[in-house]
Order: structure tokens, then C-alpha cells, then sequence
């Protein structure tokens, strides 16, 4: 398992962007998938799983008929804990919840960074690099405007349990 002062996803890592064509068929990915991209994103490479279009799309299909609220049909995540503990298993991570932009993740723990660009009704999720810099997009390779555009509103942290 890497800590997060460690993280750096590896040149050859296979990134999955929820603009991507494999995802038409679930058009709610292009629309909100963000947050659940970054989660699944920033679990994968800490726990060193694979990390595919279909993994994403059987994850979330899994997630959707599994009856509770991790997340629903529209890409809202409704239990972070529940949605992480699926994807990674129970007692591996505690989701320790909103914190402020200024925060700083301790080394056992990561973030999800969250951006809110002026005008629009919606805020971007990236995973950020434990002092609020973006190291994954879920948006595209080449970033969002929420982030090159926007602001730092807050974070989602999340502390590694299990080494």
C-alpha cells in the first residue's frame, strides 16, 4: 500500500476520465461521475488494483443493484464510507468527512479535493496530492475548467487503516 506523501501515479497508469467514449453507455459518468472517479481512482493506486473502463463501469453496476446508498442512478455519492469499504473492504479505511481548503492531509491519509467555479450550479471532485494539489482530473487528461478556472472550496478526507 502507498501512503499519500507518496502518491504519484505511475507513467504507465491506465486513467479513466468520465468523458471518455467507453463510458456512453452510462451517460450519468460524463455528467457527475467525479467524485466516485476520484474515490475509485485514489483506492485503486493506494491498493495497487486494476484500473479499466469495465472495472469502472462493473463497480458501478454493482453499486447501483446492491440496494443501499452509496451511490445512485444520477452518480450521487450518499455513503462514502459504504461505497469505499465495497470497493476496498471494511476496516481498511475510515472516510473522516469534510475539511476546509487550507487542511493538510497526515501522511496516512488522502484527499479528494473539491473546486467550485464561479456561475456554475455544481462543484468538481479531483484527487489531490495531500496539500491541495490536483493529481488526478476525473474530468480529462488535459483537466477541467472547474480547476484551471475555479476555486479550492474544501476537501474529503479519508484515513488508511490497514498498512
Amino acid at each position: 500500500m502507498k501512503y499519500p506523501d507518496q502518491i504519484k501515479y505511475p507513467e504507465d497508469w491506465q486513467f479513466v476520465y468520465q468523458t471518455d467514449r467507453q463510458f456512453a453507455v452510462r451517460p450519468q459518468i460524463r455528467h457527475g461521475a467525479c467524485f466516485f472517479l476520484s474515490i475509485v481512482m485514489a483506492l485503486s493506486l493506494i491498493f495497487n488494483l486494476p484500473q479499466t473502463h469495465e472495472a469502472v463501469l462493473d463497480f458501478y453496476d454493482s453499486e447501483i443493484d446492491d440496494g443501499d446508498t452509496d451511490v445512485d442512478n444520477e452518480m450521487f455519492i450518499g455513503d462514502p464510507q459504504n461505497l469505499m469499504d465495497d470497493y476496498v473492504g471494511k476496516g481498511k479505511v475510515l472516510f473522516l468527512g469534510a475539511r476546509g481548503p487550507e487542511y493538510r492531509c497526515q501522511p496516512n491519509e488522502f484527499e479528494i479535493l473539491v473546486w467550485h467555479r464561479e456561475g456554475t450550479d455544481f462543484n468538481h471532485f479531483v484527487h489531490g496530492d495531500g496539500i491541495g494539489g490536483v493529481v488526478y482530473d476525473p474530468w480529462s487528461r488535459g483537466g477541467s475548467a472547474s480547476v484551471s478556472l475555479g476555486k479550492l472550496i474544501g476537501k474529503r478526507v479519508t484515513r488508511l487503516l490497514e498498512v
